[in-house]
């Protein structure tokens, strides 16, 4: 029972593993887009469309999770931009922007430039002329929300609990193998130790090549052998 308690313990072993691995990864990660202004693209990679401005809303994002039962939530403003010429175009403006900005684009006429590989985000609107939306101000935002997400996962609290679940997780890997294979010595015939080899009966053969089986009911009806003591006392005849 113990036993198979500890086997049912380890086995979370490779999830710590892999959790505080993840957590390294993500350290590295954030500092490398913190390293590169937020990992947004260069202004002359952005595509450039004129058009109106129909609708705009505000779109509000949850995601529950599984185990903790808590969840998370994502806003950011959504405009619906008709080009000139061909389909409209559902553009991704980040909440960090005023929203009055915004709602005075709403029936006006604008230049926008956007990322088509990012959902539309929006870096750029320019209405007569003016840039309502710099691509300055959203470098400046995107590098801070990068620093951000640096601090929390290079923090010494965020490094410190990703080492002790590789290690957690690693010696725990290692416990689970050395109780399923055991510690790896033999006997002089080559067995693991404390292992039974197993016992082998020949089929078809003649009953005197195998082993002799032990008859319980004939053990029973045979009267047990007394043995004779030579230094007994014999009791003396009538």
């Amino acid at each position: 029972m113990i036993k198979r308690f500890i086997h049912w313990t380890l086995g979370y072993s490779i999830a710590i593993l892999l959790l505080g691995v993840g957590l390294l990864g993500m350290a590295a990660y954030s500092s490398y887009k913190a390293s590169v202004g937020g990992k947004i693209p260069p202004e002359t990679e952005l595509i450039v469309q004129s058009g109106k401005v129909t609708e705009g809303r505000e779109i509000t994002v949850e995601r529950r999770r599984r185990r903790s039962g808590g969840k998370t939530t994502r806003k950011y403003y959504e405009l619906d931009l008709q080009p000139t010429n061909g389909e409209p175009i559902k553009l991704r403006v980040d909440f960090t922007v005023p929203r009055h900005v915004l709602e005075q684009v709403i029936d006006e006429d604008v230049t926008v430039k956007y990322d088509k590989n990012d959902d539309n985000t929006t870096y750029v609107i320019q209405s007569d002329g003016e840039d309502l939306v710099s691509y300055a101000k959203m470098a400046e935002i995107s590098q801070l929300e990068a620093d951000a997400e640096k601090a929390s996962f290079t923090s010494s609290g965020s490094l410190g609990a990703a080492i002790v679940m590789i290690l957690l997780g690693g010696g725990g890997l290692f416990l689970r193998r050395k109780l399923v294979t055991g510690d790896g010595s033999q006997d002089e015939d080559g067995n693991a130790t404390g292992a039974v080899p197993p016992s082998e009966v020949k089929i078809g053969a003649n009953v005197k090549d195998n082993p002799p089986a032990f008859d319980k009911e004939a053990a029973f009806q045979q009267p047990p052998e007394i043995p004779t003591n030579p230094h007994s006392k014999q009791e003396p005849k009538a």
